[in-house]
């Protein structure tokens, strides 16, 4: 979720910065690339010939886009969930892909071996979660739902990268 850290970054400097190309993130066309990014998502995830890491990336930013453009029209625009947020996420995607996905060592292999048990038993299928933190975009007045469903959005990704690339060698 390269991509998705970059954005986070960008947004989080523009924000920042107060840029002038905050207009350009707040607009309403933002929220239809955000909508066509996660539309697009969806389809790539069905389409089973997509790297899975793409469809995570592609929902995750169109996800951002929705959420700022359309909770700049709803909250004051200089409110700091705005800058921290993005940052926040991006931080979170960062230390889960460094600490997990790129350190084999953590994980004994009786661990390994439960993964995907556990993964069939926790049943929180991808779609489900994606759901999730388009509801919580939605119901603006619980704030910290968004930033804890995008958390579970994350952790997923996390946890079907590790699977995918334990159960593939």
């Amino acid at each position: 979720m390269t991509g998705f850290i970059f954005c986070c970054l960008a947004l989080a400097y523009l924000v920042q910065t107060q840029s002038e190309y905050l207009t350009l993130v707040s607009s309403p066309s933002s929220l239809y690339i955000g909508v066509s990014f996660i539309v697009a998502s969806a389809i790539a995830a069905l389409s089973k010939r997509v790297y899975f890491a793409f469809v995570y990336d592609g929902c995750a930013i169109g996800v951002l886009l929705v959420w700022f453009s359309y909770w700049q029209q709803i909250f004051n625009p200089e409110a700091p969930m705005f800058y921290l947020f993005p940052l926040y996420f991006a931080l979170i995607t960062a230390a889960v892909t460094l600490l997990f996905l790129r350190r084999d060592e953590l994980l004994d292999e009786d661990t390994l071996k439960a993964m995907p048990a556990f993964s069939g038993v926790l049943n929180l299928h991808p779609a489900i979660i994606a759901t999730a933190v388009l509801i919580s975009i939605a119901i603006h007045s619980q704030f910290l739902l968004f930033p804890t469903t995008m958390t579970l959005f994350i952790m997923r990704f996390t946890f079907s990268s590790y699977l995918a690339k334990h159960l593939s060698k």
